[in-house]
């Protein structure tokens, strides 16, 4: 093996083995995107081959991501026989009783339409790669197919929009067309290890990102569902108009021109509708990219994407999964949506390390300064990560901020709270010549401001008037921690000692304005009050 691997790659490994010795069958490796999830599955494979005398399965959804795993495969498991269960093209010709492999690398659909080529204890071990996607039937019929393999689960969202786990899901025999016997697939039954997106970048790992949103005033307010999230169709309908995309393509200049990214839009439409306009108005060098592009141009344009040729990338629900670029130094998001897995994926898309050769030599725990010092060194110190909104009325969207400022726990984001008569008040005695319509609904996008970017999180008591913009101006404004900072004398009682969301939202303001972040004993001393207090001046500044 020519590269060292970084240590929490190892100790994820170790830990994935610890469960299986425990007596768990399947686990989950929760890993944010950027942290090499398929170096790990490469190196799981490995002990598992030499050191339990096994075969393994890595399988995925689709072919780019197994293709994109296939190096890591090839230089970790040098010697050894890997097949492949992909399309017509690598269809595996092996005769697996006189000359099985080592390990197997295949698409869900492939494995799935193949399964009776297999005895049922070939594998020992299946990996499965955005196992996010494994509550599906067709993951779990290949996982009872080999009942005694050990399951390990990557993804760096495990939080399903429909609010299923991944584990202890049942066939319903009455829906299974091939008649298939009710069982029981608990097929992720404990956690391995956990990296979140926010600890790789306070370790050295990733890129931070920095947020803006830019408002493109256009009326999103009577969006509908269509299934557990917006219609994004009729998203499209609204972005592709021409007043629309040129708001969008207007901000990109003025923000990130010369720079090389990614966009997300709702449609076919307003996608290569932006894509061309960027090229042709604004100088900009920009590709639309949806599923239907043929083959051999989406092949082209994924390669000058990754490889820093393509200035602006503008595609349709394509570059999520498994698809990166070390170049893209942003992420600018045109699709409103209710579900924090998805905007983790997208800001995932920005966040890696110019360089594969950053962290040579420093990828030991304790190394975690000279990382850092790398990547501000670096030719992409920081990203950034473009909200473009509409006016959304009483819907609620989840915004960057909602994933980089701290964790929230797993909910689905419905209306906003209805103003009370008094709300509205309290917004027609500040202006005066509003009238009730609007006055209610500046009382709810008050109340949803306070509520959503806050105080639920934060434990800061906001008053006064907010908004979206000024929000987001409060993350550019440097300060001064000797004016600013509350003086810490001695540590609180744990009732009155600031909590970790108050915490963690200092410290996400620091890195948001390039101030320095207190030490960690400094936030032991911190009361609640001292830290709202803290947070309401920061609001007080940036209003000035």
């Amino acid at each position: 093996m020519s590269f060292q691997p970084r240590y929490y790659q190892t100790a994820c490994r170790d830990a994935a083995f610890q469960k299986w010795d425990e007596g768990f069958r399947g686990t989950l490796a929760w890993l944010c995107t950027g942290s090499g999830k398929t170096v790990i599955a490469a190196m799981v494979a490995k002990r598992a081959i030499i050191e339990a005398g096994g075969r393994v399965l890595f399988v995925a959804h689709r072919e780019d991501l197994l293709e994109g795993a296939e190096n890591a495969f090839k230089e970790e498991l040098h010697g050894m026989q890997i097949q492949y269960e992909l399309n017509i093209d690598r269809l595996s010709t092996y005769d697996i009783h006189r000359n099985p492999p080592d390990a197997v690398m295949g698409s869900i659909a492939s494995i799935h339409r193949r399964l009776e080529k297999y005895p049922p204890d070939f594998f020992t071990h299946i990996i499965t790669d955005e196992a996010h996607r494994s509550a599906a039937k067709s993951y779990l019929k290949v996982y009872h197919a080999f009942p005694d393999a050990k399951l390990l689960h990557l993804t760096a969202t495990p939080k399903r929009s429909d609010k299923k786990t991944l584990s202890g899901y049942t066939y319903d025999e009455s829906e299974d067309r091939d008649g298939y016997k009710e069982f029981q697939a608990a097929t992720c039954e404990s956690r391995a290890f956990k990296l979140s997106m926010g600890d790789a970048i306070e370790d050295g790992w990733l890129v931070e990102p920095i947020t803006r949103i830019v408002n493109v005033d256009v009326d999103w307010s009577t969006l509908k569902l269509k299934g557990k999230d917006y219609d994004q169709g009729q998203v499209d309908s609204i972005m592709k108009e021409d007043e629309a995309l040129h708001k969008v393509a207007v901000g990109l200049e003025a923000i990130v021109k010369g720079k090389c990214g990614v966009v997300f839009m709702p449609g076919v439409a307003s996608a290569h509708g932006l894509a061309n306009l960027l090229k042709r108005s604004y100088g900009i060098d920009a590709v639309g990219l949806d599923g239907k592009t043929e083959k051999h141009l989406r092949r082209d344009i994924i390669r000058r994407a990754k490889s820093g040729d393509l200035e602006c990338l503008v595609n349709v629900a394509v570059a999520t999964e498994g698809f990166d670029s070390p170049f893209w130094e942003y992420m600018a998001d045109c699709q409103p949506t209710k579900h924090q897995g998805r905007k983790i994926q997208k800001i995932g898309r920005c966040v890696r390390p110019i360089r594969g050769d950053l962290f040579d030599g420093i990828g030991m725990a304790e190394a975690r300064e000279a990382r850092l010092a790398a990547i501000a060194a670096s030719e992409k110190p920081r990203s950034m990560v473009l909200d473009f909104v509409g006016n959304m009325g009483n819907l609620r969207i989840v915004t960057a901020e909602d994933v980089l400022a701290g964790e929230l726990p797993h909910k689905d984001y419905g209306r906003q709270p209805k103003p009370t008569d008094a709300d509205v008040k309290h917004v027609l005695a500040r202006r005066p010549g509003m009238s009730i319509q609007e006055a209610r609904q500046r009382a709810s996008d008050e109340k949803y401001l306070h509520e959503l970017l806050m105080a639920p999180r934060y434990g800061a008591k906001v008053e006064g008037e907010v908004n979206v913009q000024e929000f987001a101006s409060f993350f550019s404004i440097p300060f001064v921690w000797s004016k600013d900072a509350p003086k810490v004398k001695e540590r609180p009682a744990p009732d009155k000692a600031a909590s970790d969301k108050q915490k963690n939202f200092i410290r996400f303001l620091c890195r948001q304005t390039g101030t320095r972040t207190p030490s960690d004993e400094w936030f032991e001393f911190l009361t609640k009050g001292q830290a709202g207090a803290f947070i309401n001046s920061m609001k007080e500044r940036a209003g000035a």
